[in-house]
């Protein structure tokens, strides 16, 4: 709410004829298309920081592993990771509640919580209980 008016986002004819018809102001829309704007770059920030943990999990693993895509689902609040292996694509889903604990504590304890559930994830089941450095 602290940004002036003069730095809101413009907005089309069809944009604010959809602000008409929901009975707000326009700079009441462009302030929520502003906060629109902000969430995705958020959501955008969250998802490489989480590609980037994952992939160092998966430079652990023999060749033939790598990370193909990382998408947020907001309506189940949760994160998916398309994983190329050897034996082809797997998705992994992982909680949003768990993604936060990982990005926002960057504790050991976090990282091996992620790092447990993309090896489960990838059926490597073989490779959570051993020692990692």
């Amino acid at each position: 709410m602290g940004i002036p008016a003069s730095e809101l986002p413009p907005i089309s004819e069809e944009e604010h004829e959809v602000a008409r018809k929901l009975e707000i102001s326009d700079e009441a829309y462009r302030r929520g298309k502003l906060a629109g704007i902000f969430g995705h770059e958020r959501i955008e920030s969250r998802a490489a920081a989480l590609g980037s943990q994952v992939e160092g999990i998966l430079a652990g693993l023999e060749q033939g592993y790598r990370l193909a895509s990382v998408t947020w689902n907001s309506s189940t609040h949760s994160w998916t990771l398309e994983v190329a292996t050897p034996q082809g694509p797997h998705n992994v889903a992982l909680s949003g509640d768990l993604v936060d604990d990982v990005l926002d504590s960057r504790t050991r304890s976090q990282a091996q919580r992620l790092r447990n559930m993309v090896l489960f994830g990838l059926g490597r089941r073989d490779l959570i209980f051993e020692k990692h450095q």
